[in-house]
């Protein structure tokens, strides 16, 4: 705890020089900078690794695996296995971006904000033992 302490206090030494120097922002611009690091600090803690993320059917069958995001000059994609077999590397040009983002409204945007930051509770296992 001690050393994430630190780190935060340097790294709010840091966004205070910047909101001094490039913003003007002296007035309460360290405390400002403290809160934005601990944040920051605690962002990085909690969020788990990258792993691959698995999106399922109603039925529960596995039908895209998907291994990394990617932004180039094609546009906005991603590498993905598609029903466990099929490798894939899908994008959305840049002129149908803004489509895109138009087709995901405010409520799930803040549910995804939500789960990132309150996990839901995992079920209980629960055991059988026959007798």
């Amino acid at each position: 705890m001690l050393i994430g302490g630190a780190v935060a206090l340097i790294v709010a030494i840091g966004i205070d020089i910047i909101l001094e120097v490039f913003f003007g922002v002296a007035v309460l611009s360290l405390v400002i900078a403290a809160v934005l690091a601990f944040g920051l600090i605690w962002l990085a803690v909690h969020l788990p690794g990258f792993t691959k993320t698995k999106m399922y059917s109603i039925e529960g069958q596995l039908m895209i695996e998907l291994k990394e995001v990617i932004a180039d000059e094609r546009g906005v994609g991603i590498k993905a296995t598609l029903m466990g077999a099929m490798p894939a590397t899908i994008y959305v040009r840049p002129s149908e971006v803004w489509n895109l983002l138009s087709q995901v409204p405010t409520h799930v945007v803040m549910a995804i904000v939500k789960l990132i930051l309150v996990p839901p509770e995992k079920p209980k296992a629960t055991t059988t033992e026959k007798k």
